[in-house]
């Protein structure tokens, strides 16, 4: 698909249902040699794929492709919903290590590096705000992304989304910065 424009902004509550749609698409087309359709359905229902509460913390970007949302992402150092399903513990409410959130692309615009620019723009708002590490929680069909980008594998998480379902992600963790980087 050849894209004439490419724009940047903020996501708003207005976008919330645009994003559950193209995320699920996204998860559904773009996960499903790694998952199973039941895993993916039940990530879907009990989980989803993004909380509205990192919409009106205001580090959550979409990326428009001729005024279309194409990809989505952010960050935050609230305790992912998620993590009260993790198998053996959840870790800590808050943690000072932002987390990357709910980056997704369009399956239409695949490989186009809209992902890559994504993760750009929360790579260098986490900076700006002063941190010099992030951490994700990837996707099986995701850790080839984020270990391109420089991302390191630091344990499995495993989900238990009920009736006998389970979830499995990556921790991943990236040094985004020398400290003395960030020393004003």
């Amino acid at each position: 698909m050849n894209i004439q424009s490419i724009a940047i902004r903020p996501a708003g509550m207005g976008d919330y249902l645009t994003l559950l749609d193209m995320q699920a698409r996204a998860m559904r087309q773009l996960a499903r040699d790694l998952y199973t359709q039941q895993e993916i359905d039940c990530f879907l229902n009990r989980i989803g794929t993004l909380e509205s509460v990192l919409l009106e913390d205001g580090h959550y970007w979409v990326v428009l492709a001729d005024g279309a949302i194409a990809a989505s992402g952010g960050w935050s150092l609230r305790r992912p919903g998620y993590a009260r399903r993790e198998v053996g513990g959840a870790p800590a409410e808050e943690s000072a290590l932002p987390k990357i959130r709910s980056v997704s692309v369009d399956p239409v615009h695949a490989r186009q590096g809209l992902g890559r620019m994504m993760m750009e723009r929360v790579e260098a708002e986490i900076l700006a705000a002063g941190h010099a590490e992030a951490e994700v929680v990837a996707t099986l069909n995701s850790v080839p992304f984020y270990a391109a980008l420089g991302y390191r594998p630091a344990r499995p998480v495993v989900l238990d989304l009920g009736a006998g379902v389970h979830f499995t992600g990556l921790a991943m963790s990236k040094t985004l910065a020398p400290d003395c980087r960030l020393a004003a």
